[in-house]
């Protein structure tokens, strides 16, 4: 979370303190406040694309490495072979085994018009596709228990509201 009010770079840079050191923190809940600016007081949708991309870095970051087999085996066998030899020096030249993606592209990179852009038309993507309503009986019943909702959050249709 932070106190920038829009999205972008210094909303970006708030986030990615927390989220890069909570977790390393062995926290036992961790709030991820998708979309949330100044202070969790304002709902950006294409602040929570933002988030949602910069959780997936520090998620890739922050997980194991993947050690394959195969290269385990050939590190190991190298490591014999030289301890074995005169020539201990050529332990400094052995590959270490270590993740197949060192780099992860930054999912919304976008040249010239940034990320923010890139989040934007990516909101608009999300926006486009089909969805499932709810059921008319159960708009019905939510609408009874909750008259003060407002109707465009259960996507209700003027007979629903009637």
């Amino acid at each position: 979370m932070g106190d920038a009010s829009v999205p972008g770079i210094q909303a970006t840079a708030e986030k990615m303190l927390t989220l890069a050191a909570v977790p390393q923190a062995g926290p036992q809940y961790l709030h991820y406040a998708f979309g949330l600016l100044e202070r969790t007081n304002v709902y950006c949708p294409e602040q929570a694309i933002l988030d949602d991309a910069h959780i997936g870095l520090i998620k890739h970051t922050l997980a194991d490495p993947k050690i394959e087999q195969q290269g385990k085996d050939q590190v190991l066998a190298l490591v014999r072979e030289v301890m074995d030899s005169s020539q201990k020096t050529f332990m400094y030249n052995i590959p270490l085994p270590s993740r197949n993606s060192v780099y992860v592209r930054y999912p919304l990179e976008d040249g010239d018009a940034g990320a923010l852009s890139a989040a934007h038309r990516k909101y608009r993507e999300i926006l486009r596709r089909p969805r499932k309503s709810i059921p008319a009986d159960l708009r019905s019943d939510i609408v009874r228990h909750f008259p003060n909702l407002l109707p465009t959050n259960v996507h209700l249709s003027e007979e629903t509201v009637a």
